[in-house]
């Protein structure tokens, strides 16, 4: 695919821009189904999360999604 875009006129620049976007946007998401799932002891048997992983996952998630938030609400200033 790499070497096929080279003959194209996409700008590779701009396509990691394009997909660092993308992946921006579901990383979200992702982040909650994973905490989600780290903290249940049926899912995770003996590895399920302490609270102060918990903690640090969570706040890290919020981070996560007020940038997203903060990208999509500059996205055209």
């Amino acid at each position: 695919m790499g070497a096929v875009l080279n003959f194209t006129p996409l700008d590779p620049i701009k396509a990691l821009f394009w997909s660092a976007v993308n992946q921006r946007r579901g990383s979200g998401p992702n982040h909650v189904m994973i905490m989600l799932m780290a903290t249940r002891r049926a899912v995770m048997g003996q590895f399920t999360l302490t609270r102060w992983l918990t903690g640090l996952g969570w706040l890290a998630t919020a981070v996560m999604a007020i940038a997203a938030i903060g990208m999509f609400a500059t996205w055209g200033n």
